[in-house]
């Protein structure tokens, strides 16, 4: 309204023209503008960039934790394990040093036993030596299952030949003590 007078509505095209003409009236605002809007997109394109970089370093971040947290639970279970490892070493030292007495007490054992068993070896190697000769003979002779067949007929014999001679000498005795009888009955 100027000077109280109303100003008729401008149509569409005289309005558009309206304003056109007065972005065009100052090229100045222009150009502040347009450094504006690039300003403000350079900057949404940093702070793109800065939010990805900031979202990498913070799962990097995590992921160091983790493995902190990792290497930490690692570095006490090492650290148990070397607490208890001179406890181990020592009864481990202990253990060996009673099973090397054991091992000497066994050869000194053993050394003894190999004493003892030598003569017996040797007396066994004589034994199959004699066994061997006898076997030797034996197989000279002959078979010892009709050697004893032939054995047991001959000792038969022999007995009988025994009986008939001590009938023999009997029958003897009895005719000398009658021949002298009858010459005593001579004479």
């Amino acid at each position: 309204m100027k000077f109280g007078v109303a100003e008729p509505k401008p149509t569409f095209l005289e309005s558009r023209h309206a304003r056109n003409s007065k972005l065009t009236q100052n090229p100045m605002a222009n150009l502040f503008g347009i450094l504006t809007a690039i300003v403000l997109a350079i900057s949404a394109l940093v702070a793109f960039k800065n939010k990805g970089a900031y979202d990498a370093g913070l799962a990097k971040s995590e992921e160091l934790e983790r493995q902190l947290a990792s290497s930490q639970k690692r570095l006490k279970e090492a650290n148990e394990i070397l607490e208890t490892l001179p406890v181990e070493i020592k009864a481990a030292e202990d253990e060996i040093a009673a099973l090397t007495a054991s091992e000497q007490a066994a050869t000194k054992a053993n050394e003894a036993l190999k004493a003892e068993v030598e003569p017996i070896t040797a007396k066994i190697a004589s034994n199959k030596e004699q066994l061997d000769a006898i076997r030797a003979k034996t197989e000279q002779v002959g078979d010892l299952k009709g050697l004893t067949s032939k054995m047991r007929a001959t000792n038969a014999e022999l007995e009988e030949l025994t009986q008939t001679i001590a009938s023999a000498e009997a029958k003897l005795a009895n005719l000398t003590s009658q021949n002298s009888l009858a010459e005593s009955r001579i004479n």
